[in-house]
Formats: C-alpha cells, structure tokens, sequence
C-alpha cells in the first residue's frame, strides 16, 4: 500500500519492513493496562491534543478520520468502483453513521462518485456497465433501459443519467424517442425497412396496432419510424386519428378509389346511400360527399342527393299543380331513396317553392295529390249529404237545434286549437311509406279514427253534429268504398283509397255541418214558440239587476254612457224583440228571428199589431232604445199592458246566474291562450268579484274597466293590467306581426301574471 501510494523504491520498501521487524523484536520494559491507555486517550482529547478520533464499533480500537477516508477510498477500489455503506461498515470496523458522512462529502466534491441506494458507486464502475451495455447491445441490436436497470440493480433514472454520455462513443447505439430504448444503426435500418415494405404492400386501411403485429417492430420505434416515412413521402397516404396505435393509416390509391367511386355514383345516378360510403372506411362521411361532388348537395336520413334528383322531383311536382291528379313519388324517384328520405325532399320542395306549397298535399306514404283533385273528390258526396240535411231538420229538428247549439259554444275553442295544430303539425299526418299507382306497395298498420264503424272512443259529454247524425250519413268504409268505385280508372292503390278517405273525412263532416246549419236557418224562424220567447223575457228581467249595478258602477266615468249603449243593444234589444213577437204571434204576424229584427222590421210589426194599447206601449217603447233605466221602466209596464206575465224574480236563481257567470270567465281564463283576450277576461272577472255582477262588453272597454278598477285592487295588481294592456296595444299595431305572437316571451310572463290576479 505504501509503495502504491508514495511511489517509493522496492529497496526503500525492504528497508522500512526491516525497521519495523527490528521495532517489533523490542523487548518493553513496563506496559500500561487497557484502562490506562483508555484513561490516557480520553485526557488527549479532551484537552485538545488529539482531533478527529473515531471509535471502532467494538471500541477497542480508535481511528482518525483521514485515516478512515483513506481506507473507504482503498476499499471502493478493491470492490471494482461499487460497494453499500454497510459492507464497508463491517469492513472497517466503524458504524455508518461514521463512514456516511465521509461519502456524502466526497459525492458533493468530486463528480465522478455516486451515492444510489445507500451504495457508494465510483465513475469506472458506471463505464463498465456502459461497456457491458454495449457488448450486449450489439449482440442483440435492441436493449431496454427499464431491463438494464433491473439487471444492475440500478434506478433507471440514474442509470439512464449516467451512461447518457458514453451513448455513442463506448455504447454503440442510440436512443429511442422516448429514451427507454437502445438501438443499434443495423437494428434501425432493418426495422425501418420492414414498416417501409408493410406499408407500401397496404392496398386499404390498416390500423397502426395491426402493422405492428405484422412487422414485430417496438411500438417505440414504430411511431418515429412512420413518422418520418410519412414526412419524407416514402410511403402516400394519410392517418386518421392521432400518432398512436390506434391510429388508421389510408393508403393514397385507396383514398383515390374511395374518392373516384364516390363521384361517379353521384355523376351516374343523382345519389349515393350514406352506407356505401360508411363501407369505404369514411368517418365524417357527410363532409367526404361535399368534397368530393361538383356541385351542390343535399343531407337527407339516409343518403345524399345532388341537384339533378331535386329537379327532377320539382318537375313532376309543378306538373301535377295544374293536373287534378295524384302521384305516388316513389314510382319517379330512384329506388334507393327510403320513404324519409322522398318525405324530406318533398317537404324542401314546398319551402322552396310556394305553388307547390299551396297546391299540393301527402295523402299517404309517397303519395301526392293535387288539392284540385281533392276538391274533385268532395264534390262526389254533395248531394247526398244536402239530401241527408233537409231530412234531419224536418225529423229530427230538436235533436240537430240542441247539436247545433252545444256546437256553436266549442267552436272557439276548437279553432284555436286548430291554429296552434297547424303550427306545430306537418300537412300530412301519416309518415310517408311507398305505396301507390305502379309503386312497391307496403302493409300499413290502420290509423284510429273516432269515426270509423267501430267508434271506441266515443265521449258522450261532447256530442258534436258529426258523431251524432253524420255517423248515419256517412261511415270511413262508405266513403273509400265510394271512393274506389268512382276512381277505379285512376287509382289502383287500396292504400291511396284509404288516405284519401280519411283526408276528406272531416271536410265532409263540416260540408254536411254547414247544409244542416243552412237547412237549420230556414226553418228556424217557423219553430219559434211562445214558451221560448216568454222564457227570454223572464231571462232578461232576472239578470236586469245586473246590468243597473253594472252600468252604476262608471257613474262619473266618461265611458258610462257608450257602455249604457252597448248595454241596452246587446241585452234589453233583443228582449224587446221577443215581446214585440210574443204579442205579434196572437195576431198570427209572421214571426222573425229576434236577433236579426232591426228597428224598421220592429216598426213594421208593432204596426200590424191591432190592439191600440199594446201598439202604443210597444211604439213608445220602440222610440226609448237609449237610456237604460227608462227602459227597465217601460219595459216592465208594456209587459203588464200587453197581458205578458214576468213573474216576481226569483232570488235564487238570480244567485244561480251570478255563479254560472263567474264559473264561466274561470274556464275561459284556464283555457285562453291569446293575450288580448285573456286581459279582458281578467279583467271582466276582476269586475265581477268585486263588484258581485255580471258585465259581458267587448275588448275596446278594457280600458274603461281598468280605471274603474283601479281604486278596487292593489297597485302592484293595477299595474299588471296597465302593462298587458299596453302590450296588447304594441302587438295589435305593430308593423311586423308575427303568426307566433303568443309564444313571445314577453307575452307569455304577462299572461302568468294576469292568471295570478285571480286570487286578489
């Protein structure tokens, strides 16, 4: 060791060994005990003579610490450049709280020592592993670090750190792009050669993972390596998806064939179904079909046509517009469209052009009609629904006045419910399904229909004209059989028939409604009878109360006297008719329907009338159609001058009036969906409930009912009504109407609000 050290000569060396033989050999005259040495040693340090002393784990030893690093240094260089702290620990006789210190100190002052794992590592250990490393990466062509790592014992973050440098020079190799890997340059070049070759044989597309298991190659080699072809234009395509296995590569001659096959489809036939292109490994396959056609297209369900199909429907269609005929559109259309597919071209078609909008309709499935010839069809039933009509009047005259009646009072409701139908329903209802002239006709599952011949959905409580008379006029299968019979030169589809039929159902429903209503009107004026104009009598002078309170109620508002008008046109005319024709009819004067007796007919009446004093109450009478209290007055005395008995009014049913009428502005207000409307039920029921009457005026009166209202009702309340009723004024004078008004957000919080001002 000394001669390693210092360099000295082999004869130096013998002459120190013989010095130390000679030292040996001396004899000592007294020796110390352990305890002295002990005693004497602990006296040295403490008083400063001996530094640096450590402890041997046994203590009976002691060592200094430039010794100690000295021997760590020699042991390291016997261990071959790596050895753990608690070998040299047991080595050295010395704990490691000792030794570790020592390393740390030199790891921090020389960079060619490590500390890893609690072993101390030297710098020609880290080139004898980049060295083994090397000779069996040349064996191999490829090593992984994470192996190299677990075969040293070594962190692969350290391991990759330390032999980083000697990559390339004594590792003959190079890194992976994500540095887990070492490759060889015949490895690479191989490698590269075999994705090269598996990718250009691609005739279609391959995912990534496939080409991987194909060739065998790293998943880490594969990315880069593809990567670079691709960019240097070795291999033509494109890839789909991200850099990753799961990426598709698309060959550049299948991306032709795809492209190529795609656009003479489109040239060839005007279309191409969404599932031929989805076949040719397209994902957004919309977008494909714009690329690749010429011109303009169109996404339907489940294909996608050019123009020229779209033509070519437009062209059928203005033909039959002026034809009184029908189509079935499948049969002019190129088979491949599905009927969603015709429907939705068809629907286009009557956006784009509004004759074709206004002239046609889908009868059923594919078919088309022109509206000329539905009319045709109608007019086949004419005359036997008049027929039909001028009997049932004359045999069944109560029956069709009470339906006609209850008819009148749903045929608001009905019509805004039509409205509000027609936005948000199609013009056919049926889904369109191929069926028809020289079509592919289909089974198509029955629609319910409440008229058909079983009828199991009658409702008794809405008993209308059609399901109470019409259902012996007409059933659905008299009509497609009447139907089938006259059309059997034009119409071969059972299907067609039967579409038809149910279209025009309902219109003859309202054509027969309207001969009844016609044939109801001629005969009415003859089926007056006395009790019922001696009941309206009574009616009126019950609910005159009313009209005293309600008219008392504006005094002192500028309103009064135009409301006092309307009160005595709408309510107390129409009973002086009623009396004028009771005391005609003892006099056998051709009666006339009270609510079309204007003031000359009235004069024409009274005048034919022979009794003096009754034509002079009823002329006094007939002159005083202005001021309601004289009219109360004069009414009630002609009625005892003219013998007509009015009865003392029935407080009861005075009440029973009252509460009909506030039940029947709360089922208007749940069930009204216009605005305007709606405010002036509010407000008519407002009136009501506070001032305990009835008042039936048109909207032009809202006005004078909020003013009057406004000392009755809270502010905030009064407020609700002032703004509804400027809304209303804004929408009815606007420029640009819209047919959606009532769907407004505006309107439809306003409507919430004045709903709430039932409960003040």
């Amino acid at each position: 060791i000394l001669l390693l050290n210092s360099r000295m000569s082999w004869a130096e060396a013998y002459e120190l060994a013989a010095e130390l033989a000679a030292v040996q050999k001396t004899e000592i005259g007294e020796k110390l005990s352990d305890r002295n040495l002990i005693q004497l040693v602990d006296t040295l340090i403490k008083r400063g003579i001996l530094t640096d002393i450590l402890f041997t784990k046994d203590g009976r030893e002691y060592v200094t610490k430039e010794q100690l690093e000295h021997e760590v240094e020699q042991e390291l260089l016997y261990a071959n450049g790596r050895i753990s702290l608690s070998e040299l620990s047991d080595v050295l006789n010395v704990s490691i709280s000792n030794i570790e210190p020592i390393v740390l100190s030199r790891v921090q002052s020389n960079t060619g020592y490590y500390m890893v794992n609690s072993e101390f590592i030297s710098e020609d250990y880290i080139r004898s592993v980049a060295s083994e490393i090397n000779s069996k990466l040349q064996e191999t062509g490829s090593l992984t670090i994470a192996g190299q790592a677990q075969k040293y014992d070594l962190p692969v973050i350290f391991l990759t750190a330390r032999i980083d440098k000697y990559v390339g020079t004594v590792v003959q190799g190079s890194y992976s792009s994500d540095q887990q890997n070492l490759y060889t340059k015949i490895f690479q070049s191989s490698q590269k050669s075999r994705i090269h070759g598996a990718l250009i044989a691609c005739t279609k597309p391959i995912s990534l993972l496939k080409i991987r298991d194909i060739t065998e190659v790293p998943e880490s080699f594969l990315l880069p390596s593809f990567r670079e072809l691709l960019g240097k234009g070795a291999i033509k395509g494109t890839l789909t998806g991200k850099l990753e296995l799961t990426g598709v590569f698309i060959p550049a001659v299948f991306a032709k064939y795809r492209r190529d096959t795609v656009a003479k489809t489109l040239s060839r036939t005007g279309l191409i179904p969404y599932s031929q292109v989805q076949k040719l490994a397209v994902s957004d396959y919309k977008k494909f079909i714009e690329e690749c056609s010429n011109e303009s297209v169109v996404h339907l369900k489940d294909c996608c046509v050019t123009n020229q199909i779209i033509v070519q429907l437009e062209a059928s269609l203005e033909d039959l517009v002026s034809e009184e005929s029908w189509i079935d559109l499948s049969t002019s259309l190129p088979s491949q469209l599905s009927p969603a597919d015709i429907e939705e071209l068809f629907k286009r078609s009557t956006q784009k052009n509004s004759t074709i909008r206004d002239s046609l309709v889908v009868v059923c499935g594919t078919s088309v009609s022109s509206l000329k010839f539905i009319d045709k069809c109608k007019t086949m039933f004419n005359e036997k629904l008049k027929t039909k009509a001028v009997e049932d009047v004359k045999q069944k005259f109560k029956e069709v006045e009470k339906i006609l009646t209850a008819s009148s009072n749903q045929s608001l409701k009905k019509d805004k419910g039509k409205k509000s139908d027609s936005k948000s329903k199609p013009a056919a209802k049926e889904s369109m399904s191929v069926g028809g002239r020289g079509g592919r006709e289909s089974k198509k599952k029955a629609v319910k229909n409440k008229y058909r011949d079983a009828k199991d959905d009658e409702d008794e409580e809405e008993s209308t004209v059609d399901d109470v008379l019409f259902g012996d006029v007409l059933k659905i299968s008299e009509v497609e059989n009447i139907l089938a019979e006259k059309l059997s030169e034009d119409v071969q589809s059972d299907e067609f028939i039967h579409g038809l039929a149910e279209r025009i159902f309902d219109p003859l429903r309202e054509t027969y409604q309207a001969y009844l209503s016609e044939e109801f009107e001629k005969s009415h004026e003859k089926k007056i009878t006395v009790s019922d104009m001696q009941k309206n009598i009574q009616d009126f002078f019950v609910s005159s109360s009313y009209l005293e309170k309600s008219l008392a109620a504006f005094e002192g508002s500028e309103n009064q006297s135009q409301i006092e008008q309307h009160l005595v046109k709408t309510f107390c005319v129409p009973a002086f008719n009623n009396l004028v024709n009771l005391i005609a009819e003892e006099y056998n004067v051709s009666l006339a329907d009270p609510a079309k007796i204007n003031p000359d007919s009235r004069a024409k009446i009274i005048n034919q009338i022979k009794k003096e004093s009754q034509k002079a109450c009823l002329t006094e009478l007939n002159s005083k159609l202005s001021s309601l209290d004289e009219f109360l007055t004069l009414m009630s005395d002609c009625c005892s001058k003219c013998d007509v008995y009015v009865g003392k009014v029935d407080k009861k049913k005075e009440k029973q009036l009252l509460s009909e009428h506030g039940r029947n502005l709360e089922l208007q207000v749940h069930e009204c969906k216009d605005i305007s409307e709606l405010l002036l039920l509010i407000v008519s029921y407002i009136f009501h409930k506070h001032f305990r009457t009835i008042l039936n005026v048109p909207g032009k009166f809202v006005p004078a009912l909020i003013d009057v209202l406004k000392e009755k009702i809270p502010p905030e309340s009064s407020e609700v009504l002032q703004n509804a009723q400027k809304h209303v004024i804004t929408l009815k004078t606007s420029k640009d109407k819209s047919s959606d008004e009532n769907d407004d957000p505006k309107t439809s919080e306003l409507c919430e609000e004045l709903r709430k001002l039932m409960s003040i």
